[in-house]
Parts: structure tokens; C-alpha cells; sequence
């Protein structure tokens, strides 16, 4: 899976990375943002196509990796993003 073709949407309250797949997004990964520096990971998807490739993994490794850069604490809504950071720690 190639880096470049994950992109990352925000806003002053949120946001979302997602995986472009020839032309598509297959996979996403969404947050919000709370006061006090808090990034809440609401939902992780990918698409039946693109199933047992990663992805989900990758989305949330680029979350961790915007968290860290920016100073925020995550707290994991989704349950998979919960299991999978958990793993990287």
C-alpha cells in the first residue's frame, strides 16, 4: 500500500483520512476533536473489496502519527481502532 494515495480531510472540529484506490476511497477512518488536545477516533471502514489488505491498520498508524505530531490524545470510539492501537502500544 502506497502512502500517497492516503489523504486526510480536517476541520477546526474533525476529520477523516481515506485511502484512494483508482480513483475511489476504499477505506476511512473518521475523528473529532475535543477540548484539551483530545482526537476521538469515531469510526474505522473498508470496503468489501479491499477487505484483509491493511488498510484499516494504515488509517489508524496515520491517525497515531497526526496525534503525536500535533500534541493531541486519542481516544479510541471505534472499537477496532481501540484493539489496534492497544497492539502498537
Amino acid at each position: 500500500m502506497e502512502a500517497t494515495n492516503i489523504f486526510h480531510d480536517k476541520s477546526t472540529t474533525g476529520g477523516r483520512f481515506y485511502y484512494v484506490e483508482y480513483g475511489s476511497s476504499i477505506a476511512e477512518i473518521t475523528y473529532t476533536l475535543k477540548e484539551g488536545n483530545v482526537m476521538v477516533i469515531d469510526h474505522t471502514e473498508v470496503s468489501i473489496e479491499a477487505k484483509g489488505k491493511g488498510l484499516g491498520k494504515i488509517l489508524v498508524a496515520e491517525c497515531a502519527k497526526y496525534a503525536r505530531e500535533n500534541n493531541l490524545t486519542i481516544i479510541p470510539k471505534c472499537p477496532f481502532a481501540r484493539v489496534i492501537l492497544e497492539k502498537f502500544n
